[in-house]
């Protein structure tokens, strides 16, 4: 897996709007937003955008919160599948046993390791569910 900075370059030490297949990622902004609009042919469309600290963010800021539909997950890598799914055990505080995952979240302000297991609210347990879903569909 390549790092995430080399995905986004300097996007990620300026406040930028990067557009990847109709994902709209913000870097440098502290907040979340859903944004629904009507396009050409009046079909809504839902951006999520993404939420900085620092240089930091969340690929789903809102996974702890939202039930993720198909449609949510569709505009994503596989990359970002695999960091959105670790993303949500990282905010647990989740260490992980892979030197890939640790090395990746170790660099985040907002992760702090202090458990192997890790209590999910239920809402987290199916949007994890449905990101396996997708990998394993692509």
């Amino acid at each position: 897996m390549s790092s995430i900075k080399s995905l986004f370059g300097d996007a990620m030490n300026k406040k930028v709007v990067i557009i990847i297949s109709g994902l709209i990622i913000t870097s440098g902004i502290l907040s979340t937003n859903n944004i629904n609009f009507q396009n050409k042919c009046n079909k809504e469309v839902n951006i999520v955008t993404a939420v900085s600290a620092k240089d930091n963010y969340f690929i789903i800021p809102d996974s702890s919160t939202r039930y993720l539909t198909e449609d949510d997950l569709r505009g994503l890598s596989d990359e970002q599948l695999e960091i959105a799914r670790n993303e949500i055990y990282a905010r647990h505080g989740y260490i992980f046993v892979s030197d890939e995952w640790k090395d990746f979240f170790v660099n985040e302000d907002w992760y702090i390791p202090t458990s192997y297991s890790v209590k999910l609210n239920s809402i987290e347990e199916y949007n994890v569910a449905m990101i396996i879903k997708e990998e394993a569909r692509r």
